[in-house]
């Protein structure tokens, strides 16, 4: 409950307004004050990481964003129109799999939120290889070239359908 006052996350549980925890633990982990902050953003035309990197522009003007994003079936790009002349936003379509692509990137970049997955069950029935190779490998992927580059933070933001389901209780991630 002593979060209920931190109102310095009021903006991000707007993009999350089910997990006061989230946005929390988003604002701590990025260390916000930071001033010109270089930031890769994968998976960046979809719902959430969308709103997140809308929502980031606005609050920090100073922030340099770049959205890696495939452009798959959740990705969307008129969820950013409004934002795609903003001299801090950069576009790259890509594949987090691309290993070339990633450490490019890498080198211009302070943290990383990697929001890309393939996250449909009823599509990982189908072919469940392609979940394997974004979720997994991907993941690997931006991980191994965040390790190369010395990324000073990396937050990973997905579901249960990628984390998977809980039996009872609730999850906290610290």
């Amino acid at each position: 409950m002593k979060n209920l006052m931190n109102t310095d996350c009021l903006p991000i549980l707007r993009i999350f307004p089910y997990d006061w925890g989230l946005a929390t633990r988003i604002k701590t982990r990025l260390n916000l004050r930071v001033r010109n902050l270089k930031l890769l953003v994968t998976g960046g035309l979809g719902f959430i990481g969308s709103n997140f990197i809308r929502h980031m522009l606005v609050k920090y003007p100073g922030y340099e964003i770049i959205n890696l994003d495939k452009q798959t079936y959740a990705g969307n790009p008129d969820n950013l129109k409004d934002i795609e002349k903003n001299p801090n936003y950069k576009f790259i379509c890509g594949d987090i799999c691309d290993s070339k692509v990633v450490n490019k990137l890498m080198e211009k970049v302070d943290h990383v939120v990697h929001f890309a997955a393939e996250s449909h069950v009823d599509r990982s029935i189908e072919d469940a290889s392609v979940f394997v190779k974004t979720n997994v490998l991907g993941t690997f992927t931006l991980l191994d070239a965040a390790l190369r580059h010395n990324i000073r933070k990396f937050i990973h933001i997905s579901t249960d359908e990628v984390y998977g389901s809980i039996n009872q209780g609730l999850v906290c991630g610290n």
